[in-house]
């Protein structure tokens, strides 16, 4: 009887190791597809989230604020053009250029009555103009990078996203220093409509990039007055899987409470300065 048992037994490790050594097996065939790229892209980048996300909890339990060294790897690599403390003053001397010195009605859905109208667009279509008002974008976020103030919620992104209607150069000038894609969003009435799937992006954003979902964007513009176009772009951003965390732009105007809008979505607002118009 003993005898009996002591086979069972036996057989019951011999069946656990093969059922650890067949999942060994598996997990090291799948990681091997993913190192070398002939997983679908979708499977690959949801292993490497995972693991990115196991390293995470084990860094925070040891101490370690990996988002604090994370943005600070990230800063290192976008291009200083801009003293921190000279920026302000650098954007409001370039902003003055441009500035119209005259009561106007500013908003579509929600108009008001300014005393001044900032033309950031109008001025973005000189090259030098734009380039150095990206310039100011650029060294803001690396700025805010290095104080690591736990504002930006994704230092990395995948595409930068501008209004169509807002200050597109701008959102493109940017996105050439970063080294990412564009994509301008086209509000209101699309390009076309479509039952396919894979040309729903296409038809309200112009774009050579197709963006797959749960990829990361960042809107940006050079202000966000009443926010219809940001909300807008925001909204068509996250009906295809997008994830939009942060707003990047020049300036705020204090009339209409963007800020407190932006929010209530989820969405954090960036402005080098705050005007009131």
């Amino acid at each position: 009887m003993q005898y009996l048992c002591d086979f069972f037994s036996w057989l019951s490790l011999l069946t656990f190791d093969k059922v650890i050594l067949t999942v060994l097996g598996v997990s090291s065939v799948v990681s091997v597809l993913a190192w070398t790229g002939f997983l679908p892209s979708r499977i690959s980048k949801k292993i490497s989230l995972n693991r990115a996300e196991e390293t995470m909890v084990v860094l925070s339990k040891l101490g370690i604020n990996p988002d604090k060294y994370s943005k600070g790897n990230v800063s290192k690599s976008i291009p200083d053009f801009i003293d921190a403390n000279n920026l302000e003053k650098t954007l409001h001397d370039i902003l003055k250029t441009c500035t119209i010195e005259s009561p106007v009605g500013v908003g579509k859905t929600e108009q008001v009555r300014v005393e001044s109208y900032i033309d950031v667009m109008s001025l973005s279509t000189d090259s030098k103009s734009a380039q150095q008002l990206a310039r100011c974008l650029t060294s803001y976020w690396k700025q805010k990078l290095i104080e690591n103030d736990g504002l930006i919620k994704n230092s990395v992104f995948d595409i930068v996203v501008t209004p169509k209607g807002g200050s597109p150069i701008l959102g493109y000038e940017f996105s050439k220093i970063m080294e990412t894609s564009f994509a301008l969003h086209i509000s209101g009435n699309h390009k076309f409509t479509s039952s396919d799937a894979a040309l729903q992006f296409k038809s309200c954003f112009d774009s050579v990039a197709q963006p797959e979902e749960g990829s990361i964007a960042l809107v940006v513009d050079d202000s966000a007055t009443g926010g219809r176009k940001v909300l807008e772009t925001i909204a068509d951003l996250k009906a295809h899987g997008i994830v939009v965390t942060d707003c990047l732009v020049l300036f705020e105007p204090v009339v209409k409470g963007i800020r407190e809008r932006l929010k209530t979505q989820g969405i954090q607002l960036h402005a080098i300065v705050e005007k009131k118009i």
